[in-house]
């Protein structure tokens, strides 16, 4: 959308006053001391606000686009950037009306550290969100599943086609079902539009805070980081976001078995077919005993570093809760 400056023009000729005034004395009236002529309202700028999470990254660069679909990164211009403060909430982060777009907008949140000040197994989290959520106060909230379903969407769309934005918004829906079913643990819900984990919150913000939702959302989030952490042993050279790629690039067939349509995945390195089952395949006991990357607490305990979050960054108090039931990750090849 194109945004129309406002203001008073200077220097109004003596004439330009007088033929004004001729117009419009009938319905205003007029004198020589007073005039205000009539323009289109600017838009307001809108103030994003939200957090980025693996565990939440403080000190990040966050920058929001217009997303472009023919760009492979999907970053089109720039219209704005900030930072996430201390205690991981975006600040500064204001996109200015004559800036505004009827397309998507893509955020990308990169360089922060998580709140112990250790390095993020996934350095570049992103999320997407509309001109209208973000004018209804939307927040973003990017993690490694909106990650992933960015990526999904991308691959699932023709990109070049002329509805290629209207696919890829649809795309969006339809791949957010598609994490939910294969890393979603059972937690989330495919059918459930209440575990909709692209607008609600990955950690506690204040009293109202689900915090159910947010154990629940996070033992999805951390278990992707704590398998990307260890895909990562098997190629060091690639980054956690890469991997993540990879593995949105692999199930883009509707198999994730280290394969795309049958040709090796460029994103998964020298990660073998074989290393990437392993890792995904794990028995549910297994998955809980893994480590949260960048702590030294299991997924097990993952509420234990939940409740010391959520006084740390909200001061609000939250029950001590035992893991929740969790399945296993949906890996291998789709015999249906």
């Amino acid at each position: 959308m194109k945004n129309k400056k406002t203001g008073l023009i200077p220097g109004l000729s003596r004439l330009l006053l007088v033929a004004t005034c001729a117009a419009t004395f009938a319905l205003t009236g007029c004198n020589n001391d007073s005039i205000s002529p009539s323009f289109p309202a600017a838009e307001d700028d809108i103030s994003v606000s939200g957090a980025a999470v693996k565990g939440p990254l403080k000190g990040a660069t966050v920058k929001a686009y217009i997303l472009d679909y023919s760009a492979d990164d999907l970053k089109g211009d720039e219209v704005a950037s900030g930072t996430t403060d201390d205690n991981a909430a975006i600040t500064g982060l204001t996109i200015p009306g004559d800036k505004l777009s009827s397309e998507l907008y893509l955020f990308e949140f990169t360089d922060g550290l998580e709140l112990n000040d250790s390095t993020p197994v996934i350095p570049v989290l992103r999320a997407v969100a509309t001109e209208a959520q973000l004018k209804a106060g939307g927040k973003i909230y990017a993690t490694p599943l909106t990650s992933l379903t960015i990526e999904l969407a991308k691959y699932n769309t023709d990109l070049l086609a002329e509805d290629a934005d209207t696919a890829f918004a649809a795309q969006l829906g339809a791949q957010e079902t598609v994490v939910k079913e294969y890393f979603g643990l059972g937690l989330l819900d495919p059918e459930n539009p209440d575990d909709n984990f692209t607008q609600q919150a990955p950690l506690i913000e204040d009293e109202s805070t689900d915090a159910s939702f947010v154990l629940k959302y996070r033992t999805a989030i951390e278990t992707v980081g704590a398998l990307i952490s260890e895909l990562n042993t098997f190629d060091t050279n690639l980054t956690g976001d890469q991997l993540l790629d990879g593995l949105a690039e692999d199930l883009a067939d509707g198999d994730l078995d280290g394969q795309a349509d049958g040709q090796p995945v460029a994103n998964l390195g020298n990660v073998s077919a074989d290393q990437l089952q392993m890792t995904l395949d794990k028995p549910v006991d297994d998955l809980l005993q893994m480590t949260v990357p960048g702590t030294g607490k299991s997924i097990a305990e993952l509420n234990d570093l939940l409740v010391d979050e959520a006084k740390m960054l909200a001061d609000v108090e939250i029950e001590k809760e035992t893991a929740p039931d969790i399945q296993k990750i949906v890996a291998g090849t789709d015999e249906d």
